[in-house]
């Protein structure tokens, strides 16, 4: 078979798919330079992007470049039109929106042109124009808007004006916000800082989220979060930090407050940077995260992600390398994995007047590639699973927000951001459709009810001045269902560990003693942490199963944090951890020995290195070898010479890896902190392999193969599914590996994030689906992963991946094996 197959495989692939009271005090005096430093940075910025008229410097009048919306491709059965296109001179570029109780939408600029209303034309005289307005008020760069009972909430940004969250009143009724009241005072700003505003559920409250770049100023009067969050990874932290983890330390978040910002509450921690959340019909909070786009190839990166925002929550972001995986049992992980993108708007689809499936989807905006998904939520115990479908898809389309208008009943987005042409655009259906009410959304099947109420009875422990049911959290501690372990757990940790230390020496579940382990390593004391070092070597490996295994490895990543570095507990917490851990690694679970390689390379444990490196020899994903490889980078004493030129002969093919931007730098970094161990004698005896190669072509790792038949579906035509049962997995997955597959998608927890997750593939599609696509590779190929043409003004033809816009510049990525490979390209050619 010549080169053309694997490649051929490949592309048919892709068309198949703190905040404690402490953290009020902020300016505590160790921290007041660096966020004064901060603070001036912003300022530069801020000078250096926008001039006195709140313009982007370099940008360029973008008016009436947004897409048609011929270009932009929905499901069957709905309609879009461009309901208006904001003149960019004197209206900017809108990135926030809100409907008020008349069904005009409030939007907002990016930078300083303001906050306008639009009278929107009805949904059966399109060609109207609407009514638009610049609202008599001085407040711009709102990223959240909401309109309630007359008030309109402001999440202001703060490149102009004091970051956070403000109240405007119109308290003469003369139809203008007279009366601008700053409620909460954020520190931070930028786009990775605070973003949308809501109402809860029962119309009580607040909620607020922000990104990792920000910290509100307010004291927090409670955090449901146990207030003992660190870093909690053993491997040396490498790549981007913003001082070290702790207490003022908590990446995005959501927080919960009253109407007038008197009380604030700290609901869920350790996003990336979601822009908006919102609630569905059960009151269970969804949010769409992001994370750093230069780490894609790297073990460390996380997909963007769908998360049901539990009260309590840790979902893991840490500076650099040390983010935590979704396997890590004290991270709530994941609903859905959507892959590389931007999270922007997030909305519900209540209200309006389309089909149910669609009525009930959550909908999440992609600024970057132009779409934005419908999300149908399944529940699955106390939490959801999920099922994605691109809902509007174009290119480009740099979705800011989105939002259902329980006037007309019709669904609208705007684009626009960093500079970038804007736009309102509106998406309707059959007028034959009826919006739900509440009652009946709440009248709907509900499944799994009883497992949603057994995580809130013990969420209700999260809250201040609730005792505490003891007995009930601890039964709960050995719950099938992950989220409820996860509510138990986080509900333990709010009760003074000395109340229960005692009971985990004598817990004879060994799931609830891995749980309860974890909450006693996470509150305790030295003497908690020798309980919990002698209660993990006592639990019986074997008769764990893999993802009780799985957690019992991160409660011991954890105690070895905090108690295992130094402190007069610290060597018998290493050897009781080495005790629990060294006879069983290696195992035949990739998530089990990335957990293990990571605890036994901190311990230095004798013999560790040879069963590292035969874990890098076969593994077939970047990710994992470069995981491996860290843990490697770790151990500074007993390599022997052979072991060292096999750690350095895998950079030498590790040039062919592709990633993000800063990929190659990792790699740099890590090949530093080897090669910084070796005596002259080691160098001279090294030197040959010793050289990092610059980056080579990727595509000569695919094997020429000798072309054995081309083969059509008609070869298999007899083929059923039963043959299947017989198939030699492991052989499928070294082809996967070899045709190069891992390198964009994942199976099993392995593999690239750039197309879709192949875990779950036969689940979806029947078996002849399957062939078709790998047979006849372009003859269906998802929107969301096709590639544009774009046509320059100079003859050029390129293709790619629209992944960045600001101003009149757009960035395609030329090819999906490389995520670093872009083009700029100049809108106006």
């Amino acid at each position: 078979m010549n080169i053309r197959w694997p490649i051929a495989v490949l592309v048919s692939l892709l068309s198949l798919i703190l905040l404690a009271s402490d953290v009020a005090q902020l300016t505590a005096q160790d921290e007041a330079p660096r966020r004064r430093r901060r603070g001036e940075r912003r300022e530069r910025e801020s000078a250096e992007r926008f001039d006195a008229g709140g313009f982007w410097r370099d940008s360029t009048d973008l008016s009436g470049q947004t897409t048609p919306p011929e270009n932009i491709t929905l499901p069957e059965g709905f309609r879009i039109e461009r309901v208006y296109e904001v003149p960019f001179e004197e209206q900017g570029t809108w990135v926030a929106m809100t409907t008020d109780d008349q069904g005009r939408i409030i939007a907002s600029d990016e930078a300083r042109k303001g906050l306008f209303r639009l009278t929107l034309p009805s949904v059966d005289s399109s060609l109207d124009a609407p009514q638009v307005e610049k609202l008599d008020v001085k407040v711009s760069g709102a990223q959240g808007l909401l309109f309630h009972e007359g008030d309109l909430y402001a999440v202001v940004n703060g490149e102009h004006m004091t970051a956070g969250l403000y109240r405007l009143r119109d308290t003469d009724s003369d139809g203008q916000f007279d009366d601008v009241k700053l409620l909460i005072e954020v520190d931070g700003s930028g786009e990775h800082g605070q973003h949308a505003v809501i109402q809860s559920p029962d119309g009580d409250a607040l909620y607020l989220v922000g990104g990792n770049g920000t910290f509100p100023k307010a004291a927090i009067d409670h955090s449901r979060v146990p207030r003992v969050w660190e870093e909690d990874r053993l491997q040396t932290r490498l790549g981007a930090s913003d001082g070290p983890w702790g207490e003022n330390r908590i990446g995005g978040w959501v927080c919960k407050t009253d109407f007038d910002g008197e009380h604030l509450e700290l609901i869920a921690m350790g996003f990336r940077n979601p822009y908006d959340i919102a609630f569905d019909h059960r009151g269970e909070l969804l949010t769409f995260d992001s994370d750093m786009e230069w780490d894609v190839g790297t073990p460390w990166y996380r997909p963007t992600r769908v998360n049901h925002v539990i009260s309590g929550a840790d979902f893991g972001w840490r500076a650099g390398t040390s983010k935590w995986p979704d396997t890590f049992f004290d991270s709530f992980g994941t609903v859905f994995d959507i892959g590389l993108s931007s999270p922007t708007g997030v909305t519900f689809g209540y209200g309006a007047r389309f089909p149910e499936k669609y009525q009930r989807a959550l909908y999440i905006a992609d600024w970057s590639l132009g779409n934005i998904y419908a999300v149908h939520l399944q529940p699955d115990g106390a939490t959801y699973t999920a099922e994605v479908e691109p809902f509007v898809v174009g290119a480009p389309l740099p979705v800011t927000d989105i939002l259902v208008n329980p006037k007309d009943g019709a669904f609208y987005f705007a684009i626009g951001g960093r500079a970038t042409a804007s736009a309102v655009y509106r998406v309707t259906s059959d007028s034959s459709y009826e919006s739900m009410t509440e009652q009946e959304l709440a009248k709907l099947d509900d499944p799994e009810a009883d497992a949603r109420a057994a995580r809130r009875r013990l969420e209700q422990y999260h809250s201040s001045g609730n005792a505490a049911d003891l007995e009930e959290i601890w039964n709960q501690l050995g719950s099938d269902d992950r989220a409820i372990r996860y509510a138990a757990r986080v509900a333990l940790e709010h009760v003074p560990f000395r109340d229960w230390a005692g009971l985990v020496a004598n817990e004879g579940n060994p799931r609830i003693a891995i749980a309860a382990s974890m909450a006693l390593a996470r509150t305790g004391n030295a003497r908690a942490a020798r309980i919990v070092a002698q209660k993990l070597s006592s639990i019986d490996w074997n008769h764990l199963s893999d993802n009780d295994r799985n957690d019992l490895l991160r409660t011991a990543t954890v105690l070895l944090s905090r108690f295992g570095r130094e402190g007069q507990q610290s060597e018998f917490v290493r050897e009781q951890v080495q005790k629990t851990v060294d006879p069983h690694f290696p195992t035949d679970s990739e998530r089990l020995n990335r957990q293990a390689a990571e605890i036994l390379s901190f311990l230095e444990t004798p013999g560790t290195i040879d069963r590292i490196l035969s874990l890098l020899d076969a593994s077939p994903t970047q990710e994992s070898q470069l995981h491996y490889v860290l843990c490697l980078g770790d151990i500074e004493e007993g390599w022997s010479q052979p072991q060292r030129r096999r750690m350095f002969a895998w950079f030498q093919q590790a040039a062919a890896q592709r990633g993000g931007f800063d990929f190659t730098g990792y790699l740099k970094q890590i090949h530093s902190r080897l090669a910084d161990q070796l005596s002259d004698e080691e160098r001279m005896a090294l030197a040959d392999v010793l050289t990092l190669p610059e980056p080579s072509d990727p595509y000569a790792a695919l094997q020429n193969r000798d072309v054995v038949k081309e083969w059509t579906l008609a070869d298999f035509s007899t083929l059923e599914s039963s043959a299947l049962q017989n198939a030699d997995a492991e052989h499928g997955r070294e082809l996967f590996r070899t045709a190069m597959c891992y390198r964009c998608h994942r199976f099993n927890g392995e593999g690239g994030m750039v197309g879709p997750d192949l875990t779950h593939v036969g689940r979806r599609f029947q078996l002849r689906d399957v062939l078709e696509s790998i047979i006849n590779p372009s003859e269906v190929i998802s929107e969301q992963y096709r590639a544009v043409q774009i046509i320059t003004t100079d003859g050029r033809v390129l293709s790619g991946k629209i992944t960045d816009l600001k101003g009149n510049k757009m960035v395609l990525m030329n090819d999906p094996l490389n995520a670093a490979d872009l083009t700029m390209v100049e809108r106006d050619r």
